[in-house]
Order: structure tokens, then sequence, then C-alpha cells
């Protein structure tokens, strides 16, 4: 009797580790079936929020699809559903692809990154200072090399690739990353004929201006968009370039770094540190479609996004390099990355009553939403009032604006005054003091950023300080090494029609 109950003690003890093997394996899939399952939910509320036809998703796990859906309609009148066919103009994702273009033909010595623009397209509008590293990292406006400013300059890459290759473009791309990836459903569209030959299987674009509406597809590629594609191909094109097929390492590791320590964006990416995780991402935005693309790398985790009108890319203002004013791109973040799946992706007003936010997420969480609300509010006046409520409960727990300062927050406050005179109803003035507060730290951290100094100078004309305003304007009318942009035409404009001494 004891021999068989030591042998059964021996058998219990031999067991015991697979058990407790088996339950953590349970505990762990469990855990993991949460975090799909809350980015499943945030993904239908976005969806909703922002009004979007249809959209196809897909997050990887070290190459492995561990979450894939497909969402509403790609065409709307034909009720076709998103499927894993489904084609998607991607936009400014085409300049990840063409970073690795141009690094691979350095690496073919082709081209050097250090050699001047002017080599290859001999421009009177650009100085000869400009490097093709410059254009890469979106650091050749303003003082070449001493700044971040996101260009259309990128565009030039395209007559660069041409004179170093001898070939097209779009030639380019298929020899030295299509084909060699078998990347079956990426290509440039070029033109309204091309896009026809597609137009069963690319999803229809759509603009909402409080309905949906169709809208034309752009036509035309460059270094800087024109790439249609869907999940797949993007999600193999993702994997190459954490592998080894596609550049060596030393070029890896050029594309992800920027021009200057501290710089948001690298070579085709922006990089940023969130909740001490290094995160590359590209974003997509045309008038009709947007797109987003998000990996961390330590994590080995990628996030594809694309959707058929741009209200996954246009309220977020994710030009000025800030993942994070993004509720998509926070939404995969808090579920894979930061284990908070309890949090919801969007405040309600109830929700609102009783939030006592704590820590930079939930900072960030309230600024995203507010400059979604705040974009939205243009087509539906209820949400004006949200907006307060979202900007008041970020003020009051948050009410060092001065040290988060950013220009999302600054554009939203600014949004939000124009919403306000659009439906006749009273700006609060406690956000014109916050305006001001935010702008100014901005300019003393980044004094030759053009988008601060337009937006003190629209913001000191509103309240009728001419003389400052114009110290604005002017800097803008007098900057030099800045392309043609639409802030350089409101200060000309504005110093125009305001003769100095009147």
């Amino acid at each position: 009797m004891q021999s068989r109950n030591l042998t059964h003690m021996i058998r219990l003890l031999l067991l015991l580790p697979i058990c407790l093997f088996l339950t953590a394996c349970g505990y762990f899939e469990e855990q993991e079936r949460k975090k799909r399952d809350a980015f499943a939910d945030d993904l239908a509320d976005l969806k909703a929020y922002f009004q979007i036809p249809g959209m196809a998703v897909m997050v990887l796990d070290d190459g492995e699809v561990i979450y894939e859906d497909y969402l509403g309609k790609a065409d709307i009148n034909g009720n076709i559903p998103v499927s894993s066919t489904t084609l998607f103009p991607v936009a400014s994702i085409t300049k990840t692809f063409s970073a690795a273009l141009v690094l691979r033909l350095a690496e073919q010595d082709k081209l050097d990154l250090k050699n001047p623009v002017n080599r290859y397209l001999a421009s009177p509008d650009l100085i000869d200072s400009i490097r093709i590293e410059h254009l890469l990292t979106h650091t050749s406006e303003g003082r070449v090399g001493e700044q971040f400013h996101y260009s259309n300059r990128y565009s030039l890459l395209t007559k660069v690739v041409e004179k170093a290759t001898g070939k097209s473009f779009r030639e380019a791309m298929k020899d030295e990353i299509f084909h060699p990836l078998d990347l079956r459903y990426t290509f440039l569209l070029a033109s309204e004929e091309e896009g026809n030959a597609y137009k069963e299987i690319i999803a229809t674009g759509y603009r909402y201006d409080g309905m949906l509406a169709k809208c034309p597809m752009d036509y035309g590629y460059s270094a800087s968009a024109g790439l249609v594609t869907n999940l797949q191909d993007l999600a193999v094109f993702a994997e190459a370039l954490e592998g080894d097929s596609l550049l060596s390492k030393d070029s890896k590791k050029s594309l992800i770094t920027p021009y200057q320590e501290g710089f948001p964006y690298a070579k085709g990416l922006f990089t940023q540190t969130i909740d001490g995780e290094r995160v590359l991402w590209a974003y997509g935005q045309y008038d009709c479609y947007s797109s987003l693309f998000v990996t961390v790398p330590d994590k080995d985790l990628t996030l594809i996004l694309m959707a058929n009108n741009n209200l996954m890319s246009d309220p977020a203002r994710l030009i000025n390099g800030d993942l994070t004013s993004s509720l998509f791109a926070l939404s995969f973040l808090k579920n894979f990355i930061m284990g908070k799946q309890d949090a919801p992706i969007l405040e309600t007003d109830a929700s609102l009553t009783d939030l006592t936010p704590k820590g930079e997420f939930y900072r960030k969480k309230l600024v995203a939403q507010a400059m979604a609300t705040t974009y939205m509010s243009r087509f539906d006046s209820t949400r004006y009032g949200q907006s307060l409520t979202l900007l008041d409960k970020l003020f009051t727990h948050y009410p060092a604006v001065e040290e988060y300062a950013s220009l999302n927050l600054i554009h939203a406050l600014l949004f939000l005054n124009d919403v306000a005179g659009h439906y006749d109803k009273t700006y609060p003035e406690r956000y014109n003091e916050l305006v001001e507060r935010a702008s100014l730290a901005m300019l003393e951290k980044e004094p030759e950023n053009p988008y601060v100094h337009i937006y003190l100078a629209n913001y000191y004309d509103q309240e009728g300080d001419a003389a400052r305003a114009r110290e604005h304007y002017t800097w803008l009318a007098k900057a030099t090494n800045f392309s043609d942009n639409w802030y350089m035409e409101e200060a000309n404009r504005w110093i125009g029609s305001h003769p100095a001494g009147n």
C-alpha cells in the first residue's frame, strides 16, 4: 500500500509541470483573445464614428497573422464587401517603398545619399547643399539638415532614381521591390485608363461631408504617392523590411535612423518612442482614402490598416509626426502593447463625468479624441459641445499645457474657434490664453517652424493685435528655402492687405 501511494505521488509530481504549463497556455491564450476582442470592438466604434464605408486590417506578431478582418463595403452602390482581394490606394505609404528603393540603389553604388540633388536635377529652386539624404528625411527645408519639415520635395526622388538607373521610376520600383518580393497586387497607378482596368477590385473612394458621396481617384505617381496594394502584399513588404531579403543590415539601420536624434522622421518612416517602445510608422491620406502602417520592432508587432475615405488619417494631423493623435493607432497600442483593454477608445459624455485620467496615455487619448470630435463637428453641431467637454477635462487634469504643447493641440483649438463661428456659438475665452501659451512654448522649442508662425499670426490677427500678427506673417514672407505652401500665400496676402503704418 505504501509503495502504491508513493508511486501515485511520483506520478502527480511528474504531471504537475505539465498541468502548470497547460494552465499557463490557457491563460495566455485567453489574454490574447481579450486583446483581439477589444481591438475589434474599438475598430467597430471608430468605423461608425468616422463614417468609414470599408476597412481592411491586419495585425502580425513575428510575421504570423494574429488578427485579420474586412469590414464594410468596398462599393456601397454595388453592395460589394471589402475582402482579401480588395485593393486600396495608400498615398504616402509609397514613401516607405521609395526609401527602400533608394537604399537598394545605394547598396549597388548607383547613387550616394551624400550626393547633391542638383547633380540629378539641376533645379534652380534647390540650393546646392540639399543632398539626397535630406529629401529622404524631410530635412531639406529651412536650415538644411537642422530641422524636420514634412515636404513635398520628397517627390524629387522620382527623378533622382530615374537618372541613377536609366529607367522609369515605375520600372525601377518593379525591378528592385515588387518583383523580388513577388508583390503581385502592388503597382503604381499612372492613369485613369489603368484605374479602369482594376476598377472591379480597387475600393471605391468616398468623401464624408455630413453624408457619404463617391469621389474621384487620384491618378499619377511619384516617390511620394501613387501606390496601390492590398493587405497581403503590404504584410510581405513589412516582413521584408524586418528580414534580410530586401536590405542589408546597414541599410536597414539607415532606414530607421533620423537625420538627427530627436527628429520624428527617419527615411520613409516616422519614428517615436511611445510608452517606452520605439515605434516606426507611416500613413497615407488622399481626399478619398487613408491608410496606416505601424510596427513595434522590439515586440515584432505590426499593424496595417486601409480605408476608403480619408477620415482614418485626416482628423489626426499625422503630418506633424505624432502617432498618438490617431485613435486607430492608440487602439492598437493600448490593446497589444500597453495592456489597457478595459480603457474605451472613445469616451462618452457619461464616462467623462466620472473620468479621473492618470498618466500620459489618458492625456494623449483626450487630445486625440478632442481633435477627432472637433474635426467631425463641422458636420454635426452636437460634436461642438462634446469637443468643449473633452478639452475642459484635458485642461482640468493637465493644466501645464506648455509641457505637452503640440501643433495638433493648437490646431484643434483654433479649428474649434472656426467651428464656433460657423454655428454662431461663443468660443470660450479661456481657450485663447491656452492657444497663446501653447504656441509660444512650441515657438521656443522650434523657432523656425512655419506652422507655429502661421498659427500665432492668425491668432493675433483674430485678436486684433495687428503688430504681433505682422511679426509672424513677416517671418513667413521672408523665410528662405521653403517650398511654396498655403501659409506663405496667406502671409503675403495679409501683408498686402495690411500696409505697414496703417
